[in-house]
């Protein structure tokens, strides 16, 4: 699908995203730029699609209007799954959390979700973030370790022959964005 001919399914998901979500249309207009870019030229397979960074209040339907918009883009067929993976990143503030935040990043990285949401970044460990800008510039982020996904969690494979070890995350073809109730500061 090429950026000429997603322009009418573009404006229809668009419609129907506004028919949803009242009084944002602004927003809405750019959000749906925002996902309608990588159809601007041919996407690296290795990177992600797409990072955005949406800031607005608490309750002001930042997450609302992405899984919308991720909805309607795929009854449009502008993306294969219509579902979101989150995160909350808020769930760790500390280095000592980092295995836990990799599990749970893993766990959204293999979900059928194309769009997944990184919530509360001023919140996470700097460890967090540069794991997830690593992510966003290459597309990938080297483990420290191999390891294995067991019990719905990655545990680190020590000393022993496993098949279907994790060495790397790939973030290749995901829509990332980032949500945080911050206000952006005028430049």
């Amino acid at each position: 699908m090429t950026y000429a001919n997603v322009g009418p399914k573009f404006e229809l998901a668009k419609s129907q995203l506004m028919s949803v979500i009242i009084g944002q249309r602004n927003f809405l207009d750019r959000l749906m730029i925002a996902f309608k870019r990588p159809f601007a030229s041919k996407p690296d397979p290795v990177k992600p699609k797409n990072a955005i960074l949406v800031l607005g209040p608490d309750s002001s339907g930042r997450h609302t209007c992405i899984e919308t918009a991720a909805a309607v883009l795929s009854m449009n067929g502008l993306l294969e799954d219509g579902s979101v993976a989150e995160v909350d990143l808020s769930l760790y503030p500390t280095v000592s959390e980092r295995s836990l935040f990799l599990s749970d990043l893993y766990k959204a990285l293999v979900s059928p979700a194309e769009v997944i949401i990184f919530d509360a970044p001023e919140k996470c460990h700097a460890n967090i973030l540069n794991i997830l800008s690593n992510l966003v510039i290459n597309g990938v982020h080297q483990l420290q370790a191999r390891y294995t996904f067991h019990n719905n969690m990655l545990v680190e494979v020590t000393g022993q022959l496993t098949e279907d070890t994790v060495g790397e995350l790939y973030a290749g073809g995901e829509n990332i964005s980032y949500s945080s109730p911050v206000k952006a500061r005028a430049s």
